[in-house]
C-alpha cells in the first residue's frame, strides 16, 4: 500500500525526535544517589570475573563464611562506583544457601545478582517475602553444550549445529567410539545444572512439559554424566585441567567462549528442541524501611541497562546484552544465528515443579555417590565443645535433620554409598550403609551413632585415616557411573601416625590409579593456616596440597559452627 506525503513527512519527524531523544538520553550523566551507599550483594560464582580484580574470589571466607574479591574490587566495579556513587560488596555465594540467609535475616544482603533469579522469588514468595524487585535482563547467556572437536568429529556434529537432545543422550548412553561423557554443575547449587535439568526435561516431557519427563529418556542422558561441579567456573577449570578426560561440558555459552578464546578446542552445540537462558538481573532484597538501599538498587539498575555499559558487559563477559539496542561483543556475532533459532524454555512458575526435578535427579537419574567420610574425633576436637558439637550437627543434617532449602538437596540421596570412620591415633569404623531411601532407618541409626561420638586425647592421624579409605575404596566391586569420593574432616595439625611422604609413596603404588578425589574440611586452628607458613601449618598444606592433586578441594572456616556450610559445598562436588 502506497503511504501519502504527508504520512511519510510525519514518521520521519518522529524518526528523527526519537534519534535526538536517543542521543540525549546516552549523553546525559548517569544515575547518583544522593549519598555514596554501598550495596551487599548476593552473587553468582560465574559473576566474580565481572566484579573482581584479576576475576579472582578470595580463597578465605569473609566472616560470614563467603567468598569475597581476593585483590579488591574489579575496573568496571570501580567505574560503576565513580559513576553512581554506589559501592558494590559482593559475596559470591549459591541461591540457595542465599535463600536460606534472607529467610533467617532479611536483612542479610541488600541485593543479588544471580544468573536467574527464578528459584530464589519463588523460595522467598512461598514463606511470605513480598518486596522482592528485579530489573530487566542484564545480560543473556544460554546454557549448552561444548564438546570436544575431536569428540564432535566422531559424533558428525559441527560448531554451531542444532542437535537433538534425544541425539545427546543416544550419545552419553552409546558404548562405542562416539560416545560422548560430559561435565555439569549441580543443580541444587548451580543455575547451569538447574537449566541443564530443565532443558532435556522439558524435551523429554509430554508437550515440554518438565514435571512429565519420561523418566527412561532421563536415566538414558544423565548416565552420560561423569562428574559435577558446585559452579560454572570450577567445572570449566575441571575441563581444562584434565584435557582429554570428558569430552563435553554444559555451560553457559559465555563460558564456553571463554574456554575457546583460551585455545580450547571447542563445538558450540544448540539442543534444538530448547534451552534455558541465563539472564542476569539485578534483584532488589532491601526492605521498604531502607530507602537508601532501595535507591542505590534503582540507580546501580539503571545504570547496568544503558547502551555503552551493556557493550561493555558483553565485551567483558561473552554474554549477550540485556537490551536490544546495544552491540554484542564480536566472538558472539557466530554464534548469534544458531542461537537465535532455538527455542528459549523457561524454568518452571511452580516451585513444586522445579523441587520435584531436584528430587528426582538426585533420587532417580543422576549416577549414585560412594563416599568416604573421615571425621575427627581429636584431642583437639574435645578441647573447644563447639567443635565436636557443631561436627555433630553439621553431619547429622545430611542424614535429614536440616530442614532448610539446601539442606533438603544436599542430604545423602536415595542409592548412596556411606563408609564412615573416627580417626585419632587409631581409625574406627562407625558406619557401612547403602541408602535405600530418603526414610531410611539406617540414615536414623547413623546420626545415633554420630550424636554418640565423643573426643579423647589422641593425636591426629591424618594419613592412617586416609590410607584406611584409600583401602577400603581399593576392596570395592566396580560400578559403571558411580561418583566416589573421600572427604576428610580436621581441626589441626598432623602431629602422629604415617607421615606424608610415606603415605604418598603408598598412595602412588597402591591408590592413584583409582582415580578418588579427597575433599578436605579445614576448621579452626587448621583453617587458620591460610597464607601462613610454620612447621605445623606446613601439614596442614601437605594436606590440601594431595587434596588438590587428587582432584578434590579444600573449603575452609575458622568457625566451627560453618561445618554445615562447608559439608554442603563438599556435597555439590559429590
Amino acid at each position: 500500500m502506497k503511504r501519502s506525503p504527508w504520512l511519510v513527512s510525519a514518521l520521519l519527524a518522529v524518526a528523527v525526535v526519537a534519534s535526538i531523544w536517543y542521543l540525549v538520553r546516552e549523553s546525559q550523566e548517569p544515575p547518583r544517589v544522593a549519598d555514596p551507599t554501598t550495596l551487599v550483594l548476593a552473587a553468582g560464582s560465574e559473576l566474580d570475573e565481572l566484579l573482581c580484580e584479576d576475576g579472582e574470589a578470595a580463597p578465605a571466607p569473609d566472616p560470614d563464611g563467603h567468598l569475597g574479591c581476593a585483590e579488591g574490587p574489579s575496573e568496571f566495579a570501580k567505574e560503576l562506583t565513580a559513576a553512581t556513587d554506589v559501592k558494590l560488596e559482593p559475596d559470591f555465594v549459591g541461591t540457595l544457601e542465599a535463600a536460606d540467609e534472607i529467610l533467617a535475616d532479611r536483612s542479610r544482603f541488600d541485593a543479588a545478582w544471580f544468573a536467574s533469579d527464578h528459584y530464589l522469588r519463588l523460595a522467598l514468595a512461598d514463606h511470605d517475602h513480598a518486596g522482592i524487585t528485579s530489573s530487566d535482563p542484564v545480560m543473556r547467556s544460554p546454557v549448552v553444550l561444548g564438546v570436544q572437536a575431536s569428540v564432535a568429529d566422531a559424533l558428525g556434529w559441527s560448531d554451531g549445529d542444532a542437535v537433538s537432545w534425544s541425539e545427546i543422550a543416544d550419545a552419553a548412553d552409546s558404548d562405542d567410539a562416539a560416545s560422548l561423557s560430559f561435565l555439569m554443575t549441580n543443580p541444587a547449587a548451580s543455575n547451569s545444572g538447574l537449566a541443564t535439568l530443565v532443558g532435556v526435561a522439558s524435551a523429554f516431557g509430554t508437550d515440554g512439559d518438565p514435571a512429565s519427563a519420561d523418566p527412561a529418556a532421563m536415566k538414558k542422558f544423565f548416565g552420560g554424566r561423569a562428574d559435577q561441579a558446585p559452579s560454572s567456573g570450577w567445572l570449566s577449570d575441571k575441563f581444562v585441567d584434565n584435557a582429554g578426560v570428558y569430552g563435553g561440558l554444559f555451560n553457559y555459552e559465555s563460558e564456553l567462549l571463554g574456554l575457546r578464546r583460551n585455545g580450547a578446542n571447542l563445538a558450540i552445540i544448540y539442543p534444538e528442541e530448547g534451552v534455558v537462558e541465563a539472564t542476569y538481573p539485578l534483584t532488589g532484597l532491601g526492605p521498604a524501611a531502607e530507602p537508601d538501599k532501595t535507591a542505590a538498587y534503582d540507580v546501580v539498575a539503571e545504570y547496568l541497562l544503558r547502551t555503552e555499559i551493556q557493550e561493555e558487559l558483553s565485551a567483558l563477559t561473552l554474554r549477550h546484552p540485556g537490551t536490544t539496542d546495544a552491540d554484542r561483543a564480536p566472538e558472539l556475532e557466530k554464534e548469534l544465528e544458531t542461537a537465535a533459532t532455538v527455542e528459549k524454555v523457561l524454568l518452571p512458575d511452580a516451585l513444586a515443579t522445579l523441587e520435584g526435578l531436584l528430587t528426582a535427579y538426585f533420587d532417580d537419574y543422576s549416577p549414585k555417590a560412594r563416599t568416604v567420610f573421615l571425621l575427627d574425633v581429636s584431642g583437639s576436637m574435645g578441647s573447644s565443645p563447639a567443635r565436636l558439637e557443631s561436627l555433630k550437627t553439621a553431619f547429622g543434617g545430611l542424614t535429614g535433620t536440616d530442614t532448610s532449602i539446601s539442606g533438603q538437596f544436599m542430604r545423602f540421596r536415595t542409592g548412596e554409598e556411606l563408609t564412615v570412620f573416627t580417626y585419632d591415633s587409631a581409625v574406627d569404623e562407625i558406619a557401612d550403609i547403602t541408602v535405600e531411601s530418603p526414610e531410611d532407618d539406617q540414615l536414623d541409626r547413623l546420626n545415633e551413632n554420630v550424636q554418640a561420638l565423643g573426643a579423647g586425647d589422641g593425636d591426629t592421624h591424618y594419613y592412617d585415616a586416609l590410607d584406611t579409605a584409600y583401602n577400603t575404596l581399593e576392596d570395592d566391586e566396580v560400578v559403571e557411573g558411580r561418583q566416589t569420593s573421600v572427604v576428610i574432616v580436621t581441626d589441626g595439625y598432623w602431629n602422629g601416625g604415617t607421615r606424608y611422604d610415606a603415605f604418598r609413596t603408598t598412595y602412588d603404588r597402591d591408590y592413584a590409579a583409582l582415580d578418588v578425589p579427597t575433599h578436605v574440611v579445614l576448621v579452626a586452628d587448621a583453617a587458620e593456616c591460610a597464607g601462613v607458613d610454620n612447621d605445623k601449618c606446613t601439614t596442614v598444606h601437605e594436606l590440601e596440597s594431595f587434596a588438590f592433586e587428587s582432584g578434590g578441594s579444600v573449603v575452609r572456616s575458622t568457625n566451627p559452627a560453618d561445618l554445615q556450610r562447608l559439608f554442603k559445598e563438599i556435597r555439590a562436588y559429590q
